[in-house]
């Protein structure tokens, strides 16, 4: 059926089952609802993209700021030794203490409780 149908110039023949109509050839949508719905949601996610580069400028632009900030901080620490309290070491020369060292908790108890409880498994 469709194929003794005349289009006419600008216009295009949308068929649909068995009907068949003539559109302008610019429309893309037969429901103008949709086209205000596709019109309404690009503009809704410019928007939201707008927006979402913006925060993300203005997030890395504080990070950057925050790297700067510490960076020169760690150069001027690095420059100018602390200056605190006069130390004084051991021996009484003034000179800087010497570093605590800390030893770990010896866990015995544990450790000797497992050696039981393996050897408690095997017949011995």
């Amino acid at each position: 059926m469709a194929s003794n149908i005349i289009v006419p110039d600008g216009f295009t023949l949308h068929t649909e089952n068995t009907s068949h109509i003539l559109l302008e050839s610019n429309e893309a949508f037969l429901n103008p609802v949709q086209e205000f719905n596709r019109d309404t949601s690009v503009a809704c996610i410019r928007v939201w993209s707008e927006e979402l580069n913006k925060s993300k400028e203005e997030r890395w632009r504080q990070n950057q700021e925050k790297r700067a900030k510490n960076k020169k901080r760690k150069a001027e620490s690095e420059e100018t030794p602390q200056t605190g309290e006069p130390s004084t070491s051991i021996d009484g020369s003034g000179g800087a203490p010497r570093p605590t060292i800390k030893t770990p908790e010896v866990r015995q108890p544990q450790l000797e409780s497992r050696v039981k409880i393996l050897i408690g498994k095997k017949a011995i």
